[in-house]
Formats: structure tokens, C-alpha cells, sequence
């Protein structure tokens, strides 16, 4: 259904998965691929956030996020913030 051009049906069958296995983060991520694909942004990072609750190291999720939302297109997790720099010194670690 995804790939057809019945996204709201998609959408639909993502939901009632999710009733049906509440803790699978399989149906989750789907719901959140559509709902991007809908450019339902901030309804698509929620879903994502849901994942990572239930699975705290779901890739997925976190390459979901990361990945950029179209110019223009403002999402929640994505505003600018203060830039923390990390220094690498080899002298001090020599595990590497």
C-alpha cells in the first residue's frame, strides 16, 4: 500500500499494526516513513520518538531523524543549537 497511491490507507493498516503489536517497532517505523512521505513532519518525529522509547537502540529511528527534511520545512528535533566541539588527542588515549 505504501507504494500505491493510497497513502491514507498505508497509513491506516501502519496504525491498526500498532494496535495489534504495540511494542514492534517495525510498524512504528513504517507509520513514520509514511507520515514523512506525507510531510507530516512533526506527526512523523513523534513516531520516530516512540521507537526510540521502546528501543533505545533502534538505527532506524536515529538515521530517520537525521536525515534532512526538505528546504524550508522547519522539524522540532532539527533547530539549530549550540555546536559542541570534541578535541581528539592521541597522546592521551592510546587505546586507538
Amino acid at each position: 500500500l505504501a507504494r500505491t497511491d493510497a497513502p491514507d490507507e498505508a497509513t491506516q493498516a501502519a496504525r491498526r499494526a500498532i494496535e495489534l503489536a504495540p511494542n514492534q517497532i517495525a510498524p512504528h517505523l513504517a507509520l513514520a516513513e509514511l507520515l514523512r512521505a506525507q510531510k507530516k513532519w512533526t506527526e512523523a518525529e513523534a513516531e520516530l520518538e516512540r521507537v526510540i522509547a521502546l528501543n533505545p537502540g533502534a538505527e532506524d529511528a536515529y538515521l530517520t531523524l537525521a536525515r534532512p527534511a526538505p528546504a524550508g520545512v522547519v522539524v522540532p528535533h532539527c533547530r539549530a543549537g549550540p555546536t559542541v566541539r570534541l578535541r581528539f588527542s592521541p597522546s592521551r588515549d592510546r587505546r586507538l
